[in-house]
């Protein structure tokens, strides 16, 4: 919530974790999910999320669950702008990238940026709640499905695309880079790499890096 003047009060709502496995069950996730949303209502008005999925996860009865999430949230939250951050294993959907106003992956893998990355993403979701920032996205899906070693991010050829990434977030313009490598066992019907590149108000730049990228 905003109280004026910069200042910001962060109302937590909501921890899980669990291990990799198969589907959650439809109770579980119905579980959670109503947990979260009625959190948000007792908080009282509120005006952004930053929520932190990972963006792989099934249930039994929805491929796309944290899509499904994001969803429900912008339609009984309207006004709420999200941030969300996703292990850059997670499945990009278009339910993801449609409501989500801010969007990061993480840059290491094996992954040691969760911290960084969620600060990064705080950071431009204040940008736009202070009106510096106006995000403009743009995101390409890629027939591609690969795994182990060779998407380690300290060795080639993933190494190059992050250095690239990482070069280009240094132009003001540009303010977030975003590489997705799925995970290759994973059942998504349309299973494949993605790239979200998030600019400050410059669409042609951003669709220009996202094909880039995806080139």
């Amino acid at each position: 919530r905003k109280h004026g003047a910069g200042q910001v009060e962060l109302v937590p709502l909501l921890s899980a974790w669990a291990i990799s496995a198969g589907p959650v069950s439809t109770a579980t996730w119905r579980e959670y999910t109503d947990r979260l949303v009625d959190g948000l209502r007792a908080a009282g008005p509120v005006d952004a999320l930053c929520l932190a999925q990972h963006g792989s996860m099934n249930v039994e009865d929805d491929p796309d669950p944290e899509g499904t999430l994001l969803t429900r949230l912008k339609r009984e939250f309207p006004s709420l702008r999200i941030a969300t951050t996703l292990d850059l294993h997670a499945m990009l959907t278009p339910a993801m990238v449609e409501h989500s106003d801010i969007l990061c992956a993480y840059r290491t893998n094996p992954h040691r940026d969760h911290a960084r990355t969620g600060v990064k993403a705080g950071r431009l979701l204040l940008g736009l709640l202070g009106g510096q920032l106006r995000p403009t996205t743009a995101w390409r899906s890629l027939p591609l499905v690969l795994g182990g070693g060779i998407t380690l991010d300290f060795l080639p050829p993933v190494f190059h695309l992050f250095r690239w990434m990482s070069r280009h977030e240094r132009d003001p313009r540009v303010l977030s880079i975003s590489l997705f490598m799925v995970h290759p066992y994973n059942a998504h019907p349309r299973l494949g790499w993605a790239v979200h590149v998030v600019t400050n108000g410059d669409q042609a730049l951003a669709d220009e890096l996202a094909d880039e990228l995806a080139d």
